[in-house]
């Protein structure tokens, strides 16, 4: 259920939250909570892995875009790890940061705002805590606050 009023004419930045490599593409498409828009696959990738990963999209009905190397890297933005593949997972709460600090009624709202984080892991180890503590909400790390 989308509670975010603006989501559907939100930029595709602000409604996915784009998975990459070929594992976790394939983790993401078996767990039926999650709605998968579309996996990009690199045209030469191959192997048993690549084709778990069509045939769980084909029972899913998630379109498959077969795109070159490059273009998946783009929209990875992590080409020494994408492994020519990446997903558009929805994210219903997401959205601008603008429009998150404009929704902020008077109760007082706790926020983590990280910049400057460079690996994916050590964004992931330091937003568990965080949501293990009830805050609602962070700011991607593209996001910085001037």
């Amino acid at each position: 259920m989308v509670n975010n009023p603006g989501y559907m004419d939100a930029h595709p930045r602000d409604r996915f939250i784009t998975v990459y490599g070929r594992k976790p593409v394939l983790e993401v498409l078996e767990r039926r909570e999650l709605a998968v828009h579309r996996v990009f696959l690199a045209r030469e990738a191959r192997g048993p892995m690549v084709a778990e990963i069509l045939q769980a999209a084909k029972a899913r009905g998630v379109e498959v875009a077969r795109k070159s190397a490059a273009e998946v890297s783009r929209i990875s933005r992590n080409a020494k790890q994408d492994q020519g593949a990446a997903a558009d997972v929805e994210a219903p709460s997401m959205q601008a940061f603008e429009a998150f600090l404009a929704a902020l009624d008077e109760r007082p709202a706790r926020l983590l705002a990280l910049d400057n984080v460079r690996r994916s892991g050590r964004w992931c180890s330091r937003l568990r805590p965080e949501w293990r503590s009830g805050r609602r909400s962070c700011a991607p790390p593209s996001c910085r606050m001037r």
